[in-house]
């Protein structure tokens, strides 16, 4: 047995089996272990196995923890960081001894971003796979030399091949990484998410943009796990935008026909809560830097992967004296660009267009990021850009008139390719749906 202790409390315990078989106590708190090890130092160490933990101790170094259930390649869900959160407020210097392979280096970036680059080391082990491995073959002393000698994880600013040789090593061995898919088949084959990136959407008013991206939102979470923080006035008040969102994991009705039933209701409603931070509009600093200082906090604390600015003009640009808009909206933007870079973080930002003049047939034309109100740089700076334009005239039995997303930017090769994809919005479940899925 492991057992998980939290200030004097037996909170949960973790059994071993034969052959590594693990399990933990029914329903119990999901915390580190050896929590009450770290509480009265300035530093830690967390491993990646509770014999790892155990291995520093050995060595002298007893304030350790460990991650109760390992690493893996795709999404770290770490859930036990929230509820232990406040054990490593006070922490000077944590040093990250994860596991020497690509699920523990996963693991060790998804720490540091949620604890803080700026006081997180690494270890070396070498060739050897983790501390215990070090301490079994090699002894204390040795393992004591290793953690006297970690490193601090490299910060902004300046750089050399020496402090990404590892993620060019990786980028050279397993090609450039493979985004976050949303399981929309088609729209799938044009694009893909990336952490360090940001996204714009435009389209005309009452084009759908903030239907299509609350669908997104919910595609993104489902399949990859993202957690989001959200800025929408737009959806105000928060209660409404809650229910629609609730709508998409239950694929029914928040109240009328094809209402979803009480039990649905509460799981949905779980779900959103999980999963969905939104910032209060009305009593926070609404800047572009408020907005993002909210956004730090929640990837900090929850984990949060990806926001939501619906829309842009909704912010309290307040543009300083001698600069023009366009130059205050090109430092916004790469304020956006540098914070997502530095928290591994996607941001969706959804700016209306100017006044448009409509064709010859009395309609408007879908706008391009060009097109959008204050400056040009929505286009040059963002990574991907989204035109949503809604068909009039075309619902039909079950259905919302359709809607056409053009994919009219796609920065990286990699992620996708401009085009576009049809979708029709299921009035019963608000799901957008692909209309051809077969398209090349």
């Amino acid at each position: 047995n492991f057992n998980y202790f939290e200030n004097g409390q037996l909170v949960n315990v973790k059994f071993r089996g034969k052959n590594k078989k693990f399990k933990m106590s029914q329903g119990a708190k999901l915390i580190f272990y050896g929590l009450d090890m770290i509480k009265d130092h300035d530093y830690c160490v967390i491993t990646e196995g509770e014999f790892d933990a155990i291995s520093f101790y050995e060595a002298g170094i007893l304030s350790a923890c460990s991650v109760p259930n390992g690493a893996s390649k795709g999404n770290n869900n770490l859930k036990y960081l929230d509820n232990s959160w406040s054990h490593f407020e006070n922490k000077k210097k944590i040093v990250l001894a994860t596991d020497n392979d690509e699920p523990g280096i996963a693991l060790k970036k998804e720490l540091a971003r949620r604890l803080g680059v700026d006081k997180c080391y690494e270890v070396n082990f070498g060739d050897y796979k983790d501390g215990n491995e070090i301490l079994v073959k090699l002894g204390p002393k040795k393992l004591k030399e290793i953690f006297d000698s970690a490193k601090p994880i490299p910060l902004e600013g300046i750089s050399t091949v020496e402090n990404f040789e590892k993620d060019l090593d990786g980028l050279y061995q397993y090609g450039y990484p493979k985004g976050a898919t949303t399981g929309w088949r088609n729209f799938d084959r044009h694009l893909n998410f990336l952490g360090g990136q940001f996204t714009t959407i435009t389209g005309i008013p009452s084009s759908g943009k903030s239907e299509f991206m609350d669908n997104l939102a919910f595609r993104l979470n489902h399949v990859n796990g993202w957690k989001f923080g959200i800025f929408s006035p737009e959806n105000a008040p928060l209660h409404y935008h809650a229910g629609k969102l609730c709508e998409k994991f239950a694929m029914k009705r928040f109240v009328g026909t094809n209402q979803m039933p009480v039990e649905e209701y509460a799981n949905a409603k779980l779900a959103v809560n999980d999963n969905f931070f939104w910032v209060n509009f009305n009593n926070e600093d609404l800047s572009i830097d408020g907005i993002l200082h909210k956004f730090g906090e929640l990837v900090r604390r929850y984990g949060i992967k990806a926001g939501i600015i619906d829309p842009w003009n909704q912010l309290e640009n307040k543009i300083p004296k001698g600069l023009t808009e366009t130059q205050f909206i090109g430092i916004a933007l790469y304020e956006i660009m540098n914070f997502c870079l530095k928290n591994d973080f996607h941001l969706f930002l959804i700016a209306h267009p100017t006044k448009l003049k409509k064709n010859e047939e009395g309609k408007y034309d879908p706008p391009s990021l060009y097109d959008i109100s204050g400056s040009s740089h929505f286009f040059n700076k963002t990574y991907n850009g989204l035109t949503v334009h809604r068909n009039y005239d075309t619902a039909h039995e079950g259905y919302l008139d359709d809607v056409t997303v053009i994919i009219n930017k796609v920065k990286f090769k990699w992620c996708g390719h401009i085009g576009k994809v049809e979708f029709q919005l299921n009035k019963n479940t608000t799901h957008y749906e692909e209309i051809e899925t077969n398209v090349p």
